[in-house]
Parts: C-alpha cells; sequence; structure tokens
C-alpha cells in the first residue's frame, strides 16, 4: 500500500470529471469497442498533461456506483491497460493502475493512472473496431465539457504545443539548473529570518488562533478519536500580501473550488457533500472533515490523514491542520507503527501543494507575494523512512528526531514561486530534515519530486 492511496481514495470521495479526471461506467475491456472507449481517453489524458480514469461509477443525481459490475476486476490489470495503450498509443506510455474503495460507498473502483509531461503530442496509431471512436492518425485533447475529442482550432492547437515546448523547456532547465549549482555551488534561496517581522507575527498569531478553534472543536469527539491527531499533526498558514480582498465568501467559495487539483486529497480541499461541506464562521470559510456525522463517521474518521482542518478569509488568509498519513490506517498495512516514521517524500508534496496553492489565490487576488509558516509536531522518536514508495531506497534518509516541534517559515514573491519552487521548497524543509540527526535535503530530491507532482507523471 502506498501513500499515493491517499490521494486516489480522494477522487472517489468527492468524484466530479474535470480536465484531468474522467469518468467511466463499467468497460469490458476484452470488448473491441470498449478498449478503443478506454483508448480515447488515456490518449486525450496524455495530451491534456496527465491525469486520471475512474472506472465504475455512473452519474445520475450524482455520481454513484454503476450497474454491471464484473465479479472480479481482474479485466482491470495494469498489464491489460498498458496493452491497451500499446495498441493505439504512438509513441506509448505507461499508465499505472490501482484498486480504490470509496471511503464513503465501501465499493471498490479501478483507477488509472495516466501521465503527462510529453515532449510532443500522443497520436493514435489504428482505427477503433468501428471507425468512429478512434481514428488513425488522430490526436485528442481534453475540451471543455469535460469532452476527450480532437483540436479543432487553432487555440487548442496552440495550447497542445505550448504544453509539449513548455516540457521541452522545463526538462532544458533543470539540467542547466542542476550543472549551474555543480558548478557554482548555487545556493537556494533562504527563509528570511521573519520577512517582515510584523507581517509574520500577524500569521503567527493567526495560525494560533485557528489552531485552538481546532482543539475546542475535538474537545467534543471522543478520547480515543483519531481526528484528535494524538501522534502529532501539521500546520500551514500564509497570507497573499499586495492583495484585493475578494467581494463576497461566495466568490472565495468559487475560487477555492476551482483550485488546481494536484492530488485526490488537495489542500484546502472544499467538498461538495453537505455532511463535509465547508461553512462561514467568524470572518472566515472554514471546514473540518472531523465533524461526527453520520454520513462521515464510518469514512473520514478512521485516521487522522482525512480529518483536515482548515480555514481561509477573503483578504488571503489561510491555514490548514492536517495528521500524518505516516500515523494512518494504509501506514499500518505496510506495517508502520504510529508515531514511529516520517516518510522522507511527503513532507516535500504537502509543501508543494500548500505553496502553490498561495500562489493560486495570490494571482485571484492580485496580490505579489506571499508570507508562508509551517509547523511540524509529534517528531520526538520518528525515524525518516520509506514506506509510501516501497520500491524506492532513500540512502540519503534514516535519522532520529529528538525535537518534537519544528517551526519554519519563508516569503516569496510570485515570480520565485513560479520559476523556483524547488529551491523555496527546499529552503523551506532543510530545517525540518535537520532535526533527524542532521540529514541533508538533497536538492535532487526535491526537484524530482515536485515535478511528479506538477507533471502527475
Amino acid at each position: 500500500m502506498n501513500g499515493e492511496h491517499n490521494r486516489l481514495e480522494g477522487l472517489l470521495s468527492d468524484p466530479r470529471e474535470a480536465p484531468d479526471v474522467e469518468i467511466k461506467c463499467w468497460l469490458d475491456l476484452a470488448d473491441g469497442d470498449d478498449k478503443a472507449t478506454l483508448a480515447k481517453a488515456l490518449l486525450a489524458l496524455a495530451n491534456h498533461g496527465g491525469g486520471y480514469v475512474i472506472i465504475g461509477l455512473d452519474e445520475t443525481s450524482g455520481f454513484a456506483p454503476a450497474s454491471g459490475r464484473p465479479d472480479d476486476l481482474k479485466g482491470y490489470s495494469q498489464d491489460n491497460v498498458n496493452g491497451i495503450v500499446h495498441r493505439y498509443a504512438e509513441p506509448p506510455f505507461h499508465c499505472s493502475v490501482q484498486c480504490i474503495q470509496n471511503p464513503i460507498s465501501g465499493v471498490t473502483h479501478p483507477i488509472i493512472g495516466v501521465p503527462g509531461s510529453h515532449p510532443f503530442p500522443i497520436r493514435a496509431k489504428r482505427n477503433s473496431p468501428n471507425s468512429q471512436t478512434v481514428q488513425q492518425h488522430a490526436i485528442y485533447i481534453r475540451r471543455p465539457g469535460p469532452q476527450s475529442a480532437p483540436p479543432l482550432t487553432g487555440l487548442e492547437w496552440n495550447e497542445l504545443f505550448a504544453k509539449c515546448l513548455s516540457v521541452q523547456r522545463d526538462e532544458s532547465l533543470d539540467h542547466i539548473h542542476g550543472l549551474l549549482r555543480q558548478i557554482h555551488n548555487l545556493l537556494p534561496v533562504r527563509p528570511s529570518p521573519g520577512g517582515d517581522q510584523d507581517e509574520m507575527s500577524r500569521l503567527n498569531r493567526w495560525a494560533e488562533d485557528c489552531e485552538n478553534i481546532w482543539r475546542d472543536k475535538i474537545a467534543e469527539l471522543q478520547s480515543d478519536s483519531p481526528a484528535r491527531c494524538p501522534y502529532g499533526f501539521f500546520t500551514f498558514a500564509y497570507h497573499v500580501d499586495g492583495g484585493t480582498p475578494l467581494r463576497s465568501d461566495g466568490a472565495l467559495l468559487d475560487v477555492l473550488r476551482d483550485a488546481p487539483r494536484l492530488t485526490g486529497w488537495n489542500t484546502w480541499w472544499a467538498p461538495t457533500r453537505p455532511a463535509l461541506a465547508p461553512y462561514i464562521r467568524g470572518g472566515a470559510i472554514e471546514c473540518w472533515f472531523g465533524r461526527h456525522t453520520g454520513e462521515n463517521r464510518q469514512g473520514y474518521l478512521r485516521d487522522a490523514a482525512y480529518s483536515d482542518f482548515w480555514r481561509v478569509t477573503r483578504g488571503g488568509r489561510a491555514f490548514l491542520l492536517r495528521g500524518y498519513q505516516e500515523d494512518g490506517t494504509h501506514a499500518a498495512q505496510a506495517g508502520i507503527q504510529p508515531g514511529t516514521c516520517l516518510d522522507p517524500t511527503l513532507p516535500i508534496w504537502r509543501s508543494g501543494e500548500g505553496l502553490l496553492h498561495a500562489k493560486y489565490l495570490a494571482g485571484q487576488l492580485g496580490g505579489d507575494s506571499i508570507s508562508f509558516a509551517a509547523r511540524y509536531t509529534g517528531l520526538r522518536g520518528r525515524r525518516l523512512t520509506t514506506w509510501s514508495k516501497p520500491t524506492e531506497v532513500n540512502a540519503w534518509a534514516g535519522g532520529t528526531s529528538q525535537d518534537d516541534e519544528v517551526h519554519v517559515r519563508t516569503s516569496a514573491d510570485m515570480d520565485a514561486l513560479s520559476a523556483n519552487l524547488s529551491e523555496v521548497v527546499h529552503s523551506l524543509l532543510s530545517p525540518l530534515y535537520e532535526r533527524f540527526d542532521f540529514t541533508r535535503l538533497p536538492f535532487d530530491i526535491v526537484r524530482r519530486e515536485l515535478n511528479r507532482l506538477r507533471k502527475r507523471g
């Protein structure tokens, strides 16, 4: 069981079609037409920049388990899916397949992960059996709707080629950047010792106030509830500097729901399901997944990783509190005892998500920079241990923390977040990793993991 299970479960908990998410009913992958239907979706997502195909849902008044479920899911094996890719895609690419249980309905669905970041368009190399679903030499993209179809306008062709050129540019820049660091010992951006001291002080007070609200809420829970995050948690807090507040809380909620979905369980995720939906409290939009309601009692209270608490204001101040995946159900299934480890790569993903969310909201408010602070608790006795990617061995990790808490902070303008996200994250997190027996966080690891986050491949 790997750490990606968490984000895929998030896709099922609040299913919705998006440019990077295609939802299909049950398909018979032994049938030629159904194979072509899936192939078309895979080709379009690959050209879009990557995404997911969720199998076995039907749209009625919302997405619900579809009829026609097979007796077993062997037909949706990774080999079968990639066989379809190799039959239809030129050049071929490799997809991942995981069977994920919906945390609310309990139904298991195959989810196909499609890589993006291709330096050239992917085309169909053959016709489908009916010569209509897929046509030889056609290129498919994700169009508004969303739907998978060939590009029809000059703008759509331009967007496709721009994505491919962007991948080529990023690969070249990564190579050049690596050479510069080796030749010139280029230093990353260092966290400001407080940036604007007044602003950072206000941000810290905001985070403390939000955490106190959370503590009042968890006082209502049973003493053994995982939503209390008994083994520790991390918090993100940020403020958009120089922006104009949104005109209403409704407009802010729309902005939050339109935020780029980098993972299945996004930071500051705003569900539409009534039992989990955000609400207005004390001049902010607030959301708590640990609410003890009938609908989510069996789903989201299984472990702290599903019990987010967050608040966001119209002026661009945000707070998020979340438990560690390492203390949850999936880690336990991998043999990890709660409170004993910190995965070396997950803080990179989470902080990258947090900073990109801040960048997104700053863009909506017209802000020119952000102040960002993170706090990690429950660290004493934890060891840097890989469990989310069992096939990887992190030779650079392995230290143990004697400190229980770490506070890190930084300030960055929008240009720095766009061009130098890896440097910002590396400098932000280095003090965290140093707590684990002076572990040095390799910059190349940060760059690699953030590329995986942004490219979803």
